[in-house]
């Protein structure tokens, strides 16, 4: 398991513009994805949505922003009256190697929030599908477990 990025939700496309101001990210370069994934979210039937992605590596760390166009998802109810250009941190992504599950520790002391099956990818160059599991840490943390499948 390593560290992959750091995510931020946007809640509007005017979001996206002033998060990579503030980080200082706004001149380099950004990779767009729209994806379609199979999600079963808390308090949810399972459902498909759409998240567009924008994500920047090169820092040495990913830096990526994500704004679900339709569907539920994790932590919609956290944001409730949160400005839309105010950055919110959305979970912290660590890659899971393909013999690897979600840890024990993990599973056991958090609660899974959120389980996703990408399906789509509108960005040609992506070669992996990816399943997630996203865990509420407490205090509106979200750690996101992701598995690359090829596809």
């Amino acid at each position: 398991m390593k560290f992959d990025h750091i995510g931020f939700y946007c809640q509007g496309p005017q979001a996206e513009g002033h998060i990579k101001m503030i980080l200082g990210l706004q001149n380099l370069s950004w990779v767009k994805d729209t994806v379609t994934a199979l999600s079963e979210v808390r308090g949810f039937k399972p459902l498909m949505h759409t998240v567009d992605t924008l994500r920047c590596d090169s820092m040495g760390i990913g830096v990526k922003l994500i704004r679900y166009t339709n569907g539920h998802y994790w932590c919609e109810n956290d944001l409730s009256g949160t400005p839309t250009n105010v950055p919110v941190i959305s979970h912290l992504g660590f890659l899971l190697r393909d013999d690897q599950d979600v840890p024990r520790w993990a599973r056991q002391f958090w609660k899974k929030v959120q389980e996703t099956y990408t399906k789509q990818h509108s960005n040609p160059a992506e070669q992996f599908n990816y399943v997630e599991h996203i865990y509420d840490t407490g205090n509106r943390s979200y750690i996101n477990f992701i598995r690359r499948v090829k596809r």
